[in-house]
């Protein structure tokens, strides 16, 4: 009885509330899954075989793609993203990180999930977060790649820990070239709780991957506080 009386709920609040797409926000039915078809077409995966140094798409005959070739060494054992960061995953991502549409976190977040169940063999048993500075995070008001985590951590059944923090304010990354970005970068973060990574196999999360500067600062950070190893995971690749 419990069960009918929880599918009667069910389908009295899609009546009610019919559900939305969460990228485009028009209504859409069930069988077409998480988002709408004309959304669904705007919005290609990275295809496959994928990077294993960024976990964009790969460019040539070789294992690794043109960028993490000329990368002397990546900190980090594996990588994985879901979209090219352009067009409609660009506008998608801006429209989370800056323009206050938590609302996007559930979805993101499960293709992300969903990517590395499927790109990825890395042991992996704790989720970190890449930190905003306190600054910043008032400004935002929230931690865009913290939402992404927690999505992720539930869907992987992993703990998630806020294990890494900003010691030092820094210019946006984006409006800088990749010299920069590294000497912008470089120290700008701090470790919580050594307990929390000692010894930890950890899934690093952030929005996007570029150049790789701050998530390679970041996993030397969590490497040098005690991770036996760190992998990443992205929404895009720039």
């Amino acid at each position: 009885m419990a069960r009918w009386g929880g599918y009667l709920g069910r389908s009295v609040f899609r009546f009610v509330i019919p559900p939305i797409c969460p990228v485009c926000l028009a209504q859409c039915r069930p069988e077409h899954g998480a988002i709408c078809e004309e959304c669904a077409r705007n919005l290609p995966e990275i295809p496959t075989p994928r990077c294993p140094g960024c976990g964009g798409e790969l460019d040539g005959v070789l294992a690794k793609c043109a960028d993490c070739l000329t990368e002397s060494v990546r900190p980090w054992i594996d990588a994985v993203s879901v979209f090219r960061f352009r067009d409609m995953p660009r506008k998608l991502v801006h429209r989370f990180k800056y323009g206050g549409c938590t609302y996007l976190a559930p979805f993101l977040g499960s293709r992300m999930a969903e990517n590395w169940q499927e790109h990825s063999t890395a042991a992996v048993d704790l989720v970190v977060p890449v930190p905003l500075h306190w600054r910043r995070l008032w400004s935002r008001g929230y931690n865009q790649a913290g939402f992404l985590a927690d999505i992720v951590g539930d869907a992987l059944g992993l703990p998630v820990r806020k294990a890494l923090r900003r010691v030092r304010a820094t210019d946006r990354q984006a409006l800088l070239d990749i010299n920069r970005r590294r000497r912008n970068i470089k120290g700008a973060f701090g470790t919580r709780s050594k307990q929390w990574i000692d010894g930890r196999n950890v899934l690093l999360i952030d929005d996007v991957i570029t150049t790789g500067s701050t998530l390679s600062e970041a996993v030397e950070t969590l490497l040098d506080g005690g991770a036996q190893s760190v992998a990443i995971l992205t929404c895009a690749r720039g």
